[in-house]
């Protein structure tokens, strides 16, 4: 509703008094470590320990988004980072992040809708002991470059730390464990490398020229 009427507006001075008025509004409602200016955070969207939490300039999440910081593993007094989120970059609807250890997304990122980003994974090597009560791994950790497009439905799983690199496009229902290298289309379960960017060539190569 608020962009709806932002886009009608003429009147510079009308449209930054809204802006500021969603600033505070989501500094008064969210504790974020640090919030950019212009973002906007659905009501819908639930935010799980936004004082461990990010968010640069212009950020913006569609409804019934998640960003979760599971709690029970951090004291009350830890002022651990897990989650940054840099300039201008978009959550389609119900993507969730789920950050234990860190997460960093990179400015100018476009994340389609049910997406997840998880950087850990239930331990369960245990067999006498139920997986619930395992916890979790710690040493996890996804790092997204900038300019990177992340298709619908992806899953990305960084329970052993993965980098996706800069300008990369992942496709649609891919599942991604590995890391990405930089300026490379991607897809499928398990995920493999379609085309890439040749910076010498100055041209995409498809994954049969690749070297």
């Amino acid at each position: 509703m608020i962009d709806l009427i932002l886009s009608r507006l003429h009147t510079s001075s009308i449209r930054k008094a809204l802006y500021l008025w969603r600033y505070f509004a989501i500094r008064l409602r969210y504790s974020f470590r640090e919030v950019g200016f212009g973002c906007y955070i659905p009501f819908s969207c639930q935010i799980q320990g936004a004082d461990h939490m990010e968010l640069g300039n212009n950020v913006t999440m569609s409804w019934d988004c998640r960003l979760l910081t599971p709690l029970i593993w951090l004291p009350s007094d830890d002022s651990k980072l897990t989650l940054r989120i840099d300039d201008n970059v978009s959550l389609g609807r119900r993507c969730t992040i789920s950050a234990a250890n860190r997460v960093l997304i990179g400015s100018n990122v476009l994340v389609g809708p049910n997406v997840l980003i998880v950087d850990h994974n239930h331990n369960y090597k245990d067999i006498h002991r139920p997986i619930r009560q395992q916890g979790w791994s710690r040493n996890g950790y996804i790092v997204i470059e900038q300019n990177c497009w992340i298709g619908a439905n992806v899953v990305i799983i960084g329970s052993k730390g993965i980098t996706i690199g800069q300008g990369s496009v992942i496709g649609a229902n891919t599942v991604v464990t590995k890391s990405v290298p930089k300026f490379s289309v991607v897809a499928g379960n398990p995920c493999k490398i379609l085309s890439h960017y040749d910076e010498s060539a100055q041209q995409w190569v498809s994954a049969g020229e690749l070297v």
